[in-house]
């Protein structure tokens, strides 16, 4: 059980449950078009509850380290236990309720889940409860993840100011100062990962009540989850030369679209979050600015359409700041009881971008649209609105399709090929971490001339595929 367990353990085990019982509301909606309503928002706050467990979760095994060095640091998250308890038993309840009876399980997937959809088994007091209960434990987790975040941004300034005079005093210790900023590093990293989900959820707290059932009735897919496990997934000291990069410097200075295209497996969607990272950090320091980004992902049916591309920048925009039109459009929809149709979408998405003296626009991953010629149309309406404060930016893989469309929509200067080139130096970095970490290799570490032939082999077979051929190489080495 939860309360028997230790704090990240605990996190992980009802972020597990979490996404089980999502699973479960995404069963009944796929089988029944127009689900009721209860179906809807308990879906909504439990991908919010998710996504709070998820940057939770490194900041909990962090919490627990810390606790056994004896540091203060991080001490809101380690009283959550009795709150993660209650949430795991709040989750489990749900699950016990929606879960599919024992009769049918002789069916097929479809017919159970049409069955599910049949008996929606809570009334609607019992529903109204268990959403209060879930808002309110995401609430907690939130405010807990956000004191210790400031925490560890006051730590992390006072590390800048110790390494500082590391660096004045002496430079006899060359290893041990790498270790120290490669923690500095690592904290920052967490901490902004933290920024960007928990500002969010800060703002959704302080909307009214019309504005989150907007956010309910847009049903806009959750792209921060693509972006925390893409920045989980990059590794310290990688990428920095897009952000250094004529390009994108160029892109940050003026109203442009940029295309960065290249093979699958090169990195695109690692970059991308590194992009959302950096443009978040200016939006923090800049007033009357807004970032929104979408990821589209071949494993998520819901994030494979332009449609709801388009209502998730809508929806980010809506969070980063109210809009009168976007209520006006729920209005006339009989509160949330029809569909709003793609014209008046798209005329809502462009008086939101005109609200703001500057937008950014991350979308990753345009051949993994099932309607790209569709976003294609979507995106050259958006350029042609010509407003002088947005920037957009988009990955893909090369395809005609796309080529053909883009090369009409941007200048040459403003296209990107990430080829070989371009990623050598981070699948360089990679491997030479791993060669010197991962205790799997340490047979190598005393023969400085195989590991030199390793590193060697490896950057010539990874041709440019930093993901898929350095990792899948260096386990056939283990």
């Amino acid at each position: 059980m939860v309360e028997a367990l230790g704090l990240a353990a605990s996190v992980i085990a009802v972020l597990q449950l979490t996404s089980s019982v999502i699973s479960i509301c995404y069963d009944y909606g796929s089988a029944a078009k127009g689900a009721n309503w209860e179906l809807s928002d308990i879906s909504k706050e439990l991908e919010g509850l998710r996504n709070v467990l998820q940057q939770l979760e490194p900041l909990a095994k962090q919490s627990e380290l810390a606790h056994s060095a004896g540091d203060a640091k991080l001490q809101a998250i380690g009283l959550l236990h009795e709150p993660l308890w209650g949430c795991f038993k709040i989750i489990k309840d749900l699950e016990d309720k929606l879960a599919t009876p024992s009769w049918c399980d002789g069916f097929g997937p479809r017919r159970r889940a049409f069955i599910q959809a049949l008996r929606w088994p809570m009334k609607e007091a019992e529903t109204k409860k268990a959403l209060e209960s879930i808002f309110r434990f995401k609430d907690t987790l939130g405010l807990a993840l956000a004191a210790d975040q400031a925490t560890m941004i006051l730590a992390i300034e006072h590390l800048s100011l110790v390494t500082n005079d590391l660096v004045t005093k002496s430079n006899q210790d060359l290893e041990s100062f790498k270790q120290l900023t490669d923690t500095l590093h690592r904290d920052v990293e967490i901490t902004r990962d933290a920024a960007v989900s928990v500002n969010r959820e800060f703002r959704r707290v302080e909307m009214d009540n019309e504005e989150k059932s907007i956010l309910q009735w847009l049903s806009a897919p959750d792209p921060s989850t693509n972006y925390d496990r893409a920045r989980r997934s990059r590794k310290a000291g990688t990428s920095s030369w897009l952000i250094e990069s004529e390009i994108y410097r160029r892109w940050k200075g003026e109203s442009s679209m940029v295309w960065l295209y290249g093979k699958p497996g090169c990195g695109k969607t690692v970059l991308s979050s590194i992009i959302v990272g950096d443009i978040h950090a200016e939006c923090q320091s800049t007033t009357n600015s807004a970032l929104a980004y979408f990821y589209f992902d071949f494993n998520d049916a819901r994030k494979q359409l332009s449609e709801n591309m388009v209502r998730s920048l809508i929806a980010q925009f809506l969070e980063a700041g109210p809009s009168n039109e976007m209520k006006s459009l729920y209005s006339d929809c009989c509160k949330g009881k029809q569909r709003p149709n793609d014209e008046s979408l798209m005329k809502i998405l462009r008086n939101q971008i005109a609200s703001f003296k500057s937008v950014w626009i991350v979308i990753d991953a345009l051949d993994e649209c099932q309607d790209v010629m569709q976003l294609l149309s979507l995106i050259e309406e958006i350029q042609s609105w010509q407003t002088s404060q947005l920037h957009i930016i988009l990955t893909s893989r090369w395809l005609k399709d796309i080529e053909d469309q883009l090369e009409s929509l941007t200048d040459p200067e403003h296209r990107m090929k990430l080829s070989s080139a371009s990623l050598d130096k981070d699948i360089s970095t990679y491997v030479h971490e791993r060669l010197q970490s991962d205790p799997k290799l340490k047979k190598w570490r005393d023969y400085p001339d195989v590991q030199r032939e390793i590193h060697s082999r490896l950057l010539e077979k990874a041709d440019g595929m930093y993901v898929k051929s350095s990792e899948f190489s260096l386990k056939k080495i283990h």
